[in-house]
């Protein structure tokens, strides 16, 4: 009970920096809407962390020692992630794996999307509390190689044509 009450804190405390940007919108005219910016805020934080409670509840009933429980909380979570994207009509803001957008390693969404971001970055979280020092090296060695691929991946020549596309957005 204590894992899954730190976990749904450290959810919204997650989200509510996150998503912060949300009250933007109740401040266009912050004199009629101003008041509901708190519970916007809160609600969807701690309403979001419930996935995260969701995982860590789980990880806690099925996980028998701290190295399994650490790999199925990085599982679970990240597939809690892609439950919280769907369920509902989805919330996919805000993802984990979106802290990789602006580096080399963002070019592995191509493959995997950004859920298998999430994955990654999760996996490579519990890598060193499952394993140790062994985890810890592990989880670098994953890093460098996805650094490694996007930035390969970026010095890749455009293909021909492709600043030809004509685009055309209506709204």
């Amino acid at each position: 009970v204590v894992a899954v009450s730190l976990k749904m804190f450290a959810g919204a405390g997650y989200f509510s920096l996150a998503l912060r940007w949300i009250v933007e919108p109740f401040l266009v005219d912050a004199a009629t809407y101003g008041w509901m910016i708190p519970f916007a805020v809160v609600f969807l934080s701690f309403g979001l962390a419930l996935f995260w409670a969701l995982a860590a509840g789980l990880a806690a009933r099925f996980g028998t020692e701290m190295p399994r429980r650490a790999m199925l909380f990085a599982v679970l979570l990240a597939a809690a992630e892609l439950a919280r994207g769907t369920v509902l009509t989805g919330f996919p803001w805000a993802l984990i794996g979106h802290i990789w957008t602006d580096t080399p390693v963002a070019q592995l969404a191509a493959w995997s999307g950004p859920n298998g971001l999430t994955l990654l970055t999760t996996l490579i979280a519990a890598l060193p509390v499952a394993l140790g020092l062994r985890g810890l090296t592990g989880g670098v060695a994953v890093l460098t190689a996805g650094f490694g691929f996007g930035l390969w991946q970026l010095a890749q020549p455009m293909p021909d044509g492709a600043g030809n596309a004509i685009v055309r957005l209506v709204q």
